[in-house]
């Protein structure tokens, strides 16, 4: 049996687009930034014959809905509503993974609900400085609709990517989802008051915070 997708209500009734695969134990898969669940199909292709894979949209990404405002608590909310829903849908707790930016919420989702029985956080992101003025610059290009121009400013001039490393980029499958999912980022970069790093996982805020990939890392 194939993929198939079902819907989710977070707490603040955002639906969260999630996608089911596999056969055995379940694990929930929180992706990162700059992309969306699709990010996780070469896991979910690993795992099919051993474990069922349910793989979501973080809220403003592909499938799912937003919401007005952005909060940190309410991406926590969202994975704990997944695996919630899907602990009643397979009747036991799950095992929760999270990538990168999603790996904190997989952490801060973890710690509200007891449906979790195994934690991974792989390459979980604790932040990078933004040059001065870096983030205006993005809103900027997604204010006029250049959505390569905002996806470029972000992976050249804050994560500072080779031209030979973007080149790659372009000619792969992932380049469209990447463009696809450059606005919920740039409100992404968090409170310029914050720290050199971004800011605290705790941190509330009407920017979308977002640990982009460390320097010279492919994103998701």
């Amino acid at each position: 049996m194939g993929a198939h997708r079902f819907d989710v209500r977070s707490a603040d009734r955002t639906p969260l687009a999630v996608w089911a695969d596999g056969q055995g134990p379940s694990l929930v898969l929180v992706h990162g930034s700059m992309c969306d669940h699709t990010a996780s199909d070469p896991l979910v292709a690993e795992l099919r014959d051993t474990m069922t894979t349910f793989a979501m949209d973080r809220r403003g990404f592909g499938a799912s809905g937003d919401a007005a405002g952005y909060a940190l608590e309410r991406e926590f909310e969202d994975v704990a509503a997944v695996v919630e829903a899907v602990a009643d849908r397979t009747g036991g707790p799950v095992a929760l993974w999270g990538h990168s930016y999603g790996a904190g919420c997989a952490l801060g989702g973890a710690a509200l609900t007891g449906a979790v029985h195994r934690l991974v956080l792989y390459e979980p992101g604790l932040g990078i400085p933004y040059p001065a003025g870096s983030i205006e610059a993005v809103e900027a290009a997604l204010a006029a609709g250049d959505r390569e121009a905002a996806l470029l400013l972000v992976l050249v001039g804050i994560i500072g990517m080779t031209d030979e490393e973007i080149a790659s980029l372009r000619s792969g499958p992932r380049w469209p989802t990447m463009l696809a999912s450059a606005p919920p980022c740039p409100g992404s970069a968090g409170p310029r008051t914050a720290g050199p790093t971004g800011p605290a996982p705790s941190t509330r805020s009407r920017r979308r915070p977002c640990c982009w990939p460390a320097p010279r890392a492919i994103p998701c």
